[in-house]
């Protein structure tokens, strides 16, 4: 298993300026941060938490030149264990 803590989205770039979401935990503006590697439990397996589940959301900033803007971002939202053999790692 993956541990997961979500973490709220505060400012956004946007065209290069740095933009603020408004009441990001009324609008929910998440991403997920996973941690660790050695997630999967196997000495012969590498393994390594990344983030999956890319959820579009959309929600409102506030920007110093042009106001209110309603944009949409691309979010990690869970964590998943990858798991793999190292190519050095197979004995022939």
């Amino acid at each position: 298993t993956c541990p997961r803590r979500l973490v709220y989205v505060t400012s956004v770039k946007v065209s290069n300026e740095k933009c603020y979401v408004v009441s990001p935990y009324r609008q929910r503006v998440t991403y997920a941060v996973c941690g660790g590697s050695g997630c999967y439990g196997n000495k012969f397996y590498r393994s390594q938490c990344v983030r999956t589940g890319w959820t579009r959301l959309q929600f409102w900033v506030w920007c110093p030149t042009c106001g209110f803007k309603l944009i949409a971002r691309w979010y990690p939202q869970c964590c998943s264990c990858y798991r793999w053999y190292s190519c050095f790692d197979v004995k022939a």
